[in-house]
């Protein structure tokens, strides 16, 4: 059996997929079923960018050179969502991390002036990659959960928002409550594994499979979001300009 594996260039990738992945003697019931995922060998691989239209629970529609495609992921695929956020989307279930210092009160000592929204995911992956954090072994070792900086220590702080009033953070961390107030123009990143963030006008790029015309399977997802979430729309409006009389 001859396999053809087609790569693609970003530029054209999406607009040369809708050539099914071959067919031949033994998987005729993929004819009969299209959702049907080919063996290995059969699967034509592409890579292509594209506009996020919507997200669903199952997946992405995404717009690539004015042709709608539906994206899914593959229960290994690699998710990474990436971009900014405006202090007003701070919100009660989020997970953040930052450094500071944190006195005997459990407060950091110092405004936060750059933080990380995550998520459950990305927390325990970068929790299990982490290693000699001074005083949080021990919260660990009592089964209170990861393992984060605690009082009367620096370090990172990473804990999921309980609270956020009149510019001050409560976090509760692995080991215990924190607080912390943000400093007037905080830096605020975003670093997800959950496509569901993705919104419309996102750039995606996708690294996957062809199952169908209008359909891919993707092994790969990586959305850059546009705008800062959670921005006021009037921050990005241009103020008028007057005329000269």
């Amino acid at each position: 059996m001859v396999v053809t594996v087609i790569v693609l260039s970003t530029s054209s990738a999406w607009a040369q997929m809708a050539v099914p992945y071959p067919v031949t003697r033994g998987n005729s019931r993929n004819m009969m079923n299209p959702n049907a995922r080919p063996p290995v060998e059969q699967r034509t691989p592409f890579e292509g960018s594209g506009v996020v239209e919507g997200a669903g629970p199952l997946g992405l529609a995404v717009n690539a050179n004015g042709m709608s495609w539906k994206v899914k992921p593959d229960k290994n695929c690699k998710i990474e969502v990436t971009g900014t956020a405006d202090p007003d989307f701070l919100k009660p279930g989020l997970w953040v991390k930052f450094n500071a210092d944190i006195d005997k009160k459990t407060k950091a000592t110092a405004p936060v002036n750059e933080l990380e929204i995550v998520d459950q995911r990305t927390a325990m992956v970068n929790e299990k990659s982490r290693s000699g954090l001074t005083g949080a072994d021990a919260g660990a070792k009592k089964g209170k959960g990861a393992a984060t900086a605690t009082a009367a220590n620096s370090g990172p702080i990473l804990g999921k928002i309980t609270a956020y009033k009149n510019n001050e953070l409560t976090l509760e961390t692995g080991s215990g409550t924190v607080k912390a107030d943000l400093g007037p123009n905080p830096s605020i990143k975003v670093n997800v594994s959950d496509f569901s963030w993705a919104q419309p006008g996102d750039t995606v790029d996708v690294k996957g499979w062809y199952m169908q015309p209008g359909a891919a399977m993707a092994q790969d997802i990586k959305v850059t979001i546009k705008d800062p979430l959670g921005e006021n729309p009037k921050k990005k409006a241009k103020p008028e300009k007057k005329s000269a009389k």
